[in-house]
């Protein structure tokens, strides 16, 4: 009996250390940012739906496309990005839990974040300030 409670209980702790170790690397993987997206005209934006694919990639990477449908025309953009925390990650495509960050070389600031609103919708941010929001399409 007491064998057995021994075995139980080092099976409950690998099971909890799998669980952190696991949790700490979901942490740290790029964001989901899929789906499409309206986006009204504000300011100098005219009215667009946006298009964001989205596949995973090494290391806890993300291969992102952009696709936006301007007056009829489409537009698109890509960027591969790692979690900021693998060494080898370009410091121009990095991706935290939460935000996709484009920064291209002599950008000023902390470049720009695309990212997922707590309700679900589109939004690219830039100096702290949000520039473009979208509506998820239902």
């Amino acid at each position: 009996m007491k064998e057995l409670k021994l075995l139980a209980c080092s099976v409950l702790g690998a099971l909890l250390l799998i669980t952190s170790i696991s949790q700490a690397f979901a942490a740290d993987a790029c964001p989901d940012l899929s789906g499409t997206f309206e986006c009204p005209a504000s300011g100098n934006q005219l009215a667009m739906t946006l298009t964001v694919t989205n596949k995973p990639t090494v290391d806890g990477g993300m291969f992102y496309r952009f696709s936006y449908r301007i007056l009829g025309k489409d537009i698109a953009s890509e960027g591969d990005a790692l979690p900021k925390e693998v060494k080898k990650a370009d410091p121009a495509n990095l991706c935290s839990g939460s935000a996709y960050i484009h920064k291209p070389d002599g950008e000023p600031g902390d470049g720009t974040r695309s990212y997922l609103s707590a309700a679900g919708n589109f939004e690219r941010a830039s100096g702290g300030k949000v520039e473009m929001s979208c509506v998820r399409k239902k």
